[in-house]
């Protein structure tokens, strides 16, 4: 989205991305079906910029990711970081079974 664009950094275009992904297939994310360059064209930007964006989360114990998957191990602050709040009922923060 053209709003995603201008107005989210990189990490809260990727945070938005795994939570959409979550939300419609829970579980852990295969990277064979999200690569680094696949997921810099679904939110615009660099393959580099997804990379630091994926360490950042890491550090920040709110994924865990290796090459072969992503798993999100903390929902809530991957919706703070893609700033989500008030934005409606379609973009809630998924329940982590």
């Amino acid at each position: 989205e053209y709003e995603d664009i201008c107005f989210r950094s990189v990490r809260a275009r990727l945070a938005k991305l795994l939570l959409k992904l979550h939300a419609e297939e829970p579980g852990v994310i295969d990277r064979n079906n999200l690569t680094i360059g696949q997921a810099a064209a679904r939110i615009s930007t660099a393959p580099e910029l997804v990379s630091r964006a994926i360490r950042f989360m890491k550090t920040n114990n709110y994924i865990e990711a290796d090459r072969r998957s992503i798993e999100i191990i903390n929902l809530k602050a991957l919706a703070r970081i893609a700033q989500l709040d008030g934005e409606g009922s379609e973009t809630e923060v998924p329940t982590l079974n």
